[in-house]
């Protein structure tokens, strides 16, 4: 028997691990790895009400409608319904994949119906509902070019339907016209409440979101909103749009596979045919799932290749000879790819549409903001929910865009931060806001990525008035005096009222229970029309007898309509022992410049130091000694605390060396300094005409000093004052 081989058996026990994926290369940066999805249930809800002949005639709405369904995925399934008296349920659920069958049933959707009863159609895609999987993404897709116009025959309204069948009994059409109009107006509110109160609840606990498009100048705009609010799940999404024109609900309709497929539109384009035209488009590394759709006035024959390339992409069959659809899924960017039409004529629209792994998403948007408060949000650009910046090219951009009914604002550039990129702004008008951001960047070879749109959000900015700063301080003021501050305040409300201004303190130090002795802001009262802004002045004044401290204060606007806006305030009052305070202060401050500059003086100043000599002196006076300078000061005024305590003055009387045989006028002085040198001066009135003559024995020479002028002493320096003769001797 062989033995065993324990390293092969444990080779081979150990070979699954060594293959399995989590051992193998991590996938690269543009691969996002996505969650699995769920299967869409989507129901095309269509108006087929009469007007449709005038607002869509050349069937436009069918052709958008293929155009999603050629992007949905096999496991998607679609069911169709069309509503204007009555729902009619052209199709039951079908798998997106079968797709000419469902392209020839979106041809049967009509245009010959007498109302645009939303309650009967929406009741109709509701019981579809009930055969769809709980584990499902479901959706309405609405679209209609008309106002609510319930249908009056329907026994859902009885007993207006009775009503109404006896009063057009024998009537002519244009009686019946009268009375149609009537009745609308009288079931308008019956059928909106059967939606709020038995479908919409019914449709929110299948977990059912409606989008609308409202198609024309005539659609039932808040209506439709209302909808697509009440159903959304996420708030701030934007589940309701409009079309203009028929041509814009192809974008209009592929814009919502944003919402249900996480497809973006690439890019947008619109023109006339010139056959044997081309153009090009640069599809960067992290796009996938690439779809080029092109709709046209009249058939043409559309093209789309790789750059290079000689071999033409398919072109999906069975949609309408104006739609063409090349499907580029299993081809993988990067890469350019040229497109255009080798034959045809007329109008066209291009959409460009696509997966991509590069994500922008937008956080912090609230469902309503006050007239006034700052609109805030974060958007973060990631790949597989990770910061995908370090694979962008430096300064990436975020822009944002903001709709208040008809008037646009922006775009405005984000600020970036090391995390996200911040959004704040204003909305200065109150209504519904549509926000949309776009992320413009390069990659690291420096190639222009496609722009990057986010879902649209909305928002609400609710009327109101406020008033900026929220916060003023009025700083020192003393009692009797006044301070004005100017304060702005904005109207958001919609109409015009009268705004009163009153104050109260609401913190005090002191003083808090005398009303009388506190700062008041003087009271006001202004005028105000919708979206005016107004700067007023806020005036306060401390009494006269006011307390002294600190004082907090609320200043309440208020309208005669009841809304409120405040301002707080503070002021401090300075006491008595504060004023003293601060000048004791200052005084302080003062002296000790002064008394520091003093003793830098004085430490300037040098004790006189040395030995005069008499060699020469006038006959008959009295017999001199050797004179040491420092004796010369006596007293601790005149040697330690005296301004001139380093000065020996010289003269016949009143100088502290005292020489009887000088002409009175004549004076001298001996200076000593610590830094500088010491000198010997002449003293003398100019006017005298007194001079000495001093010789250093180093020169030998003599040097006559007239008034005012002086020479430096040093040791060994012969002196001559009139008949006085000296030798001075540097001795400490």
């Amino acid at each position: 028997m062989k033995k065993f081989n324990y390293c092969s058996i444990f080779f081979y026990l150990c070979l699954p691990f060594l293959l399995v994926p989590q051992y193998a290369p991590a996938a690269s940066h543009n691969e996002q790895v996505s969650p699995e999805t769920k299967p869409l249930y989507v129901v095309l809800l269509m108006d087929s009400s009469g007007s449709m002949k005038k607002t869509d005639p050349d069937g436009f709405r069918k052709l958008a409608s293929q155009s999603i369904v050629s992007l949905l995925s096999a496991e998607d399934r679609i069911a169709i319904v069309e509503f204007d008296a009555e729902p009619n349920i052209i199709s039951d659920w079908k798998a997106a994949s079968e797709r000419t069958g469902i392209f020839d049933l979106l041809n049967k959707i009509g245009n010959e119906g007498g109302f645009t009863d939303f309650r009967a159609g929406l009741e109709a895609a509701a019981q579809l509902f009930k055969k769809a999987p709980q584990e499902s993404d479901k959706v309405i897709f609405l679209l209609s070019d008309g106002v609510f116009d319930p249908n009056p025959l329907s026994e859902s309204y009885a007993p207006y339907n009775i009503q109404y069948r006896l009063a057009i009994r024998g009537k002519n059409k244009s009686d019946v016209r009268k009375i149609n109009e009537i009745y609308r107006n009288i079931l308008s509110p019956v059928a909106k409440r059967i939606i709020e109160t038995n479908i919409l609840p019914e449709l929110k606990k299948d977990g059912v979101q409606v989008y609308c498009v409202g198609f024309s100048a005539d659609a039932d705009r808040e209506f439709l909103k209302y909808l697509a609010d009440e159903s959304s799940e996420i708030k701030t999404e934007s589940h309701y749009f409009y079309a203009n024109k028929a041509i814009d609900l192809m974008e209009t309709f592929v814009g919502l596979l944003h919402y249900w497929k996480n497809k973006i539109i690439l890019k947008s384009e619109q023109g006339n045919i010139a056959a044997g035209s081309r153009d090009s488009i640069a599809m960067d590394a992290y796009l996938k799932d690439i779809a080029f759709i092109a709709l046209t006035e009249n058939p043409a024959d559309f093209y789309v290749r790789p750059e290079g390339g000689s071999k033409d992409e398919l072109i999906l069959q069975g949609t309408h000879p104006n739609l063409k659809v090349a499907m580029l899924k299993e081809k993988a960017p990067p890469g350019r790819w040229i497109y255009g039409f080798k034959d045809g004529s007329g109008p066209y629209r291009l959409l460009a549409v696509g997966k991509s792994t590069l994500d922008l998403v937008i956080t912090g948007i609230k469902e309503k903001y006050s007239y006034g408060e700052p609109l805030k949000a974060n958007a973060f650009v990631q790949i597989n929910r990770q910061d995908a910046r370090e694979y962008l090219k430096r300064n990436p951009r975020v822009i944002a865009e903001i709709a208040l009914g008809n008037s646009k604002e922006g775009p405005f550039d984000l600020q970036e931060s090391k995390d996200a990129f911040l959004f704040e702004y204003v909305i200065k008008a109150p209504g519904k806001a549509r926000i949309k951001f776009t992320l413009l960047a390069k990659d690291k070879d420096n190639n222009d990525l496609l722009p990057r749109q986010s879902k649209e959000f909305i928002t609400e900015i609710l009327p109101r008035f406020y008033v900026e700063p929220q916060n003023i301080t009025y700083g020192d003021l003393n009692q009797g005096q006044q301070k004005e501050q100017l304060v702005k305040v904005h109207s958001g409300l919609d109409e015009t009222v009268r705004i009163s201004v009153n104050s109260a303190i609401k913190n005090a130090s002191r003083c808090g229970d005398v009303k009388e002795k506190l700062p008041l802001v003087k009271g006001d009262a202004f005028v105000i029309r919708t979206g005016q802004s107004l700067a007023r002045p806020l005036r306060l004044t401390v009494p006269e007898k006011g307390c002294w401290g600190d004082f907090e204060g609320e200043i309440l606007f208020t309208s005669d309509k009841g809304q409120r806006a405040s301002v707080d305030f503070s002021v401090h009052v300075p006491s008595i022992w504060e004023k003293l305070t601060w000048f004791a202060i200052t005084m302080m401050m003062i002296l000790a410049i002064i008394l520091i500059l003093l003793v830098i003086y004085w430490g300037y100043l040098k004790t006189p130091v040395g030995v005069l000599r008499p060699v020469n002196y006038p006959p008959g006076t009295p017999l001199l000694n050797d004179i040491k300078l420092s004796s010369l000061k006596c007293g601790v005024w005149n040697k330690f605390l005296h301004w001139k305590k380093n000065v020996i003055t010289i003269g016949q009387t009143g100088t502290d060396l005292r020489l009887a045989g000088l002409p009175q006028t004549m004076k001298a002085e001996l200076l000593f300094h610590r830094f500088g040198g010491d000198y010997i001066k002449n003293t003398s009135p100019a006017e005298s005409n007194h001079t000495f003559i001093v010789c250093n024995p180093d020169v030998g020479i003599d040097i006559e000093r007239r008034p005012c002028s002086s020479y430096q002493l040093s040791h060994g320096l012969n002196i001559k004052i009139s008949d006085y003769e000296f030798t001075y001797e540097h001795i400490k």
